[in-house]
């Protein structure tokens, strides 16, 4: 019954609910999925769109960011709490023994009960209320900065685990190349030895070369398993699965000049947004200090029943009061003084957060320009030394050529050929760092 009174019925029972959950009835994010859970199947292609979903929908930081940006709600409704009015009951019961002199000592029982209802209303603060939900409606501003912050950090860093186990698997890929060609040689040595045309030192360059190339794999191979570990737990899995991956896919190409890319950021990279409001919750603080300093208006009503002792009466009562702090110490002056220096802090973080934000865009729209050129010039590098080992092999194999010649074009084809690999993923993890400076998905 008393819960019904207040309303808070459903809350607690919200609550309550919330605070049984276990297990499997936790809700995602909340606990580890199951890669099954989340739709991947090892053998399957995961795709960089379907990849960047599921982190979204199940990775813990987003359920985080989440009851952070609900917080901030809560909080605005919270900050008008005072402008609204409030009514409180009250039941009492009380029963109390007394010993008095009236001829000779003797002992006096009494007993009270009674109920009360009380109103009250403040219905003027000089805008102290009003700065404060204004202050709060700012935080949560920045909390849906932060909130959307979160989701972009998570493609961003998603893409980047992608896009390095799509790496590490191509590289791998290169050095299986380099064993298959390594191998090729070797069997080419021991049948010219074999025939008489060749070097016992040739077949034993080809076998340490072999060996040679062996090892690489498997350190490839090990920084394969590595990468795969860290996209997993980009996904908000606690376990391995062995899904298939899009080697192919590429990031459309961001805006290639300065101002344009300045121009995106100014209204949609979080943390300038995040700094901004930060900065108008601030001010918003200095008027709530300052309407502090003057007195408050509120209006009270109250009822109340006395049952006991006789005989049962009713009382009723309304009023209005002007509270005013003639001397607190000087703290309500130096809350304002405080406030104020809140503002011009938030107003240089603002600065800095737009310094930062220009700084940081330049140097990757420098990386990324980088990583263009280098792109085109390891295709090249890399079809010229495809065509050298082409000529090289023939050479070797009627005998115009050493096998240093031979050994010598393989080590330039795979070097060139990973060169291509890594510039070929450096531009679109530079491409995935840009799109997340700019706060774009």
């Amino acid at each position: 019954m008393v819960c019904a009174a207040v309303g808070g019925c459903s809350t607690v029972e919200r609550a309550r609910r919330a605070q049984g959950e276990k297990g499997e009835a936790l809700p995602y994010g909340e606990r580890t999925v199951t890669p099954e859970e989340a739709g991947v199947e090892a053998g399957a292609v995961l795709a960089l769109a379907q990849a960047v979903e599921v982190s979204l929908a199940f990775h813990p930081a987003m359920v985080q960011a989440e009851q952070s940006l609900e917080q901030a709600e809560i909080a605005v409704h919270q900050a008008g709490a005072s402008a609204r009015p409030s009514a409180s009951t009250q039941v009492g019961f009380n029963r109390s023994r007394s010993r008095r002199l009236e001829s000779g000592w003797s002992w006096r029982s009494s007993k009270s009960l009674s109920a009360s209802l009380s109103l009250s209303w403040m219905i003027y603060d000089f805008g102290a209320t009003k700065s404060g939900v204004k202050r709060a409606v700012a935080a949560y501003t920045a909390a849906g900065a932060n909130y959307r912050n979160a989701g972009v950090q998570r493609i961003a860093q998603v893409r980047q685990a992608y896009f390095t186990v799509a790496q590490q698997e191509a590289l791998r890929g290169v050095k299986e190349e380099a064993l298959r060609q390594s191998q090729l040689l070797l069997e080419q040595a021991e049948l010219k030895l074999d025939i008489g045309t060749g070097k016992k030192y040739d077949v034993t360059k080809a076998r340490v070369e072999c060996s040679a190339a062996e090892y690489d794999l498997v350190l490839t191979s090990n920084a394969v398993a590595t990468a795969r570990v860290a996209l997993n737990q980009q996904l908000g899995f606690a376990e391995s699965v062995a899904f298939v991956l899009n080697p192919d896919v590429t990031l459309s190409d961001p805006p290639e000049t300065f101002e344009e890319l300045m121009a995106i950021a100014a209204t949609n990279q979080p943390a300038l947004v995040v700094a901004a409001a930060m900065a108008e919750a601030a001010s918003f603080a200095v008027d709530q200090a300052v309407a502090s300093l003057y007195p408050n208006l509120s209006l009270s009503g109250s009822a109340s029943y006395t049952i006991l002792p006789e005989p049962r009466s009713v009382s009723l009562g309304f009023g209005g009061n002007i509270v005013q702090s003639l001397f607190s110490g000087w703290r309500k002056t130096d809350d304002v003084d405080h406030s104020v220096a809140q503002l011009r802090s938030a107003r240089a973080q603002l600065a800095l957060a737009e310094q930062q934000a220009a700084g940081d865009i330049a140097t990757m729209l420098a990386n990324l320009q980088t990583a263009r050129a280098a792109r085109a010039i390891s295709t090249k590098q890399l079809q010229q030394a495809k065509e050298n080992l082409d000529l090289v092999s023939e050479q070797f194999s009627v005998g115009n050529s050493s096998i240093l010649d031979r050994t010598a074009a393989l080590v330039s084809y795979t070097s060139a050929l990973a060169n291509d690999v890594n510039a070929q993923y450096s531009l679109e993890i530079a491409k995935a760092k840009m799109y997340a400076l700019l706060g774009m998905e």
